[in-house]
């Protein structure tokens, strides 16, 4: 039953009315017509009832207040679960500006409004004023990150943001990063050693700071994360761990270092305080960066536009690990990457000499002229073989002449040791060899056997089945 009225006989009308779940509900009608007040009642009733018995989804409530809540409320605590999930307040602030900004360029104000089409066209705006490939990739991340959220706290039915596909920034990158040499390394922590005190960081430790970077491959925030309980220097094999809020994978991530490093750590971490920090790392490492590249004589630019940053130390920790000769999956986890494609692909450079010896793989295709002794071992001697001279032999051919050979032989010692008239019992010289001879050598002629009584047998005259052309040939060798 669903009734209407106003409180102390003033104001907008009150909607009293019994929801699917018996319970009594009461909410404003938001006018003072009696009439729409009522219609307005009659319509909460009649979805009560549907509802009741299952015609109507409860939930649909949910997802229909929740479109009606402003765009500006849903990203509010959408920033606030970023962060109670254990992001850092750097990443919950820049995934939260991110889609602001792109529900500006859409001029959304509901979450209906974030439609595929507005969202591309607003990334396609963000291009056009010189953003870079990557930097609309990382965008269409957030933007999806917020629509994903969305959709599984129930606050959307689907997420029409999914099927988005990314850039190929591979073909337009700003920002490349040189692969310092081992020799330019050196160059920069002997400077840096060398050098004076540069943002509040002595030249000693920022000497350290590089040398640890290029052993360990941490980055910035990482390395000013580091206190002296990090270091497991004495073990079998030293280590260094990055404890779970600070490593960008948000686990704890224990590095194996170099003895040698470990000895230079062991004497530097003697003065260090017991607790804090030991690498008082500045916010801007590029200008203290650039301040050493400049002593060590290195340009912070190449003529190719690579740069030399503090994160390209990472990127010789990582490609001299590939090029070391490391498995894909030792290198991914030297490199705390979540896949493998990122370890190979985008850390990992080959250098020319690199890919020059890895061509010696490749065949040599010039023409190969084989010498005189090779000829003469092949029986061709020198002179042009002929088409059937360089067919194949088959094993039965080369027995069948083998054979035929040794006939011969026994023939002829048996012709060269006895005299026509032998005495009985002395065995008589074998003249089938003879005769087979002669058989052929009419076969040679054209002829068959004699008086032509069989059929010619064309296989019969291949040349391959003639021993008697086959010895001759022999004996010119």
């Amino acid at each position: 039953m669903a009734s209407v009225f106003k409180r102390k006989g003033k104001g907008n009308y009150i909607i009293s009315w019994v929801d699917h779940n018996s319970r009594r509900r009461e909410k404003s009608s938001r006018t003072t017509d009696k009439r729409t007040a009522e219609r307005i009642a009659a319509k909460l009733k009649a979805d009560a009832a549907l509802r009741r018995e299952g015609v109507l989804n409860a939930g649909d409530d949910r997802y229909a207040e929740q479109a009606r809540r402003s765009l500006d409320e849903h990203v509010v605590e959408f920033h606030a679960y970023l962060l109670a999930k254990g992001n850092t307040a750097k990443h919950a602030g820049m995934t939260r500006s991110h889609v602001v900004r792109v529900a500006e360029l859409c001029q959304a104000e509901y979450i209906k409004d974030l439609t595929p089409s507005a969202v591309q066209r607003a990334i396609a705006s963000i291009r056009s004023s010189g953003r870079s490939l990557r930097t609309c990739n990382s965008v269409q991340r957030s933007v999806k990150t917020f629509a994903g959220w969305l959709c599984q706290d129930k606050r959307a039915r689907e997420n029409l943001l999914a099927h988005l596909k990314a850039y190929n920034d591979q073909t337009d990158r700003k920002r490349i990063r040189h692969d310092p040499t081992p020799d330019e390394l050196i160059r920069l922590i002997t400077a840096a050693g060398n050098g004076p005190a540069v943002l509040a960081m002595t030249g000693v430790d920022r000497a350290m700071l590089y040398r640890t970077a290029a052993g360990t491959g941490f980055r910035a925030s990482e390395l000013g994360s580091l206190t002296k309980a990090s270091f497991d220097l004495e073990a079998d094999s030293p280590t260094i761990t990055v404890d779970a809020a600070y490593s960008k994978r948000r686990r704890d991530d224990v590095q194996p270092i170099r003895d040698d490093l470990a000895d230079l750590l062991r004497s530097w971490l003697t003065d260090k305080p017991a607790s804090g920090p030991v690498f008082n790392v500045p916010e801007k490492t590029a200008k203290m960066l650039r301040y050493d590249l400049r002593a060590a004589g290195i340009p912070y630019r190449d003529a190719a536009g690579r740069v030399f940053d503090f994160h390209a130390l990472r990127h010789a920790y990582v490609s001299a690990i590939v090029n070391g000769g490391a498995t894909v999956k030792t290198a991914q986890e030297l490199a705390r990457h979540s896949t493998p494609t990122l370890t190979i692909g985008r850390y990992s450079h080959a250098r020319l000499y690199d890919m020059t010896a890895a061509l010696d793989a490749l065949p040599n295709l010039e023409p190969q002229v084989p010498d005189s002794d090779g000829l003469r071992a092949t029986g061709t001697c020198g002179r042009q073989v002929t088409a059937h001279e360089d067919a194949p032999v088959k094993p039965q051919q080369i027995s069948q002449h083998l054979g035929r050979e040794t006939v011969r032989r026994s023939t002829a010692s048996s012709d060269g040791s006895h005299q026509d008239g032998v005495s009985r019992g002395e065995h008589k010289p074998l003249k089938s060899g003879e005769k087979r001879d002669a058989t052929r050598r009419n076969a040679l002629a054209g002829e068959n056997t004699p008086g032509r009584i069989r059929t010619p047998n064309p296989r019969i005259r291949s040349p391959m089945l003639y021993p008697v052309e086959l010895r001759a040939h022999l004996r010119e060798c």
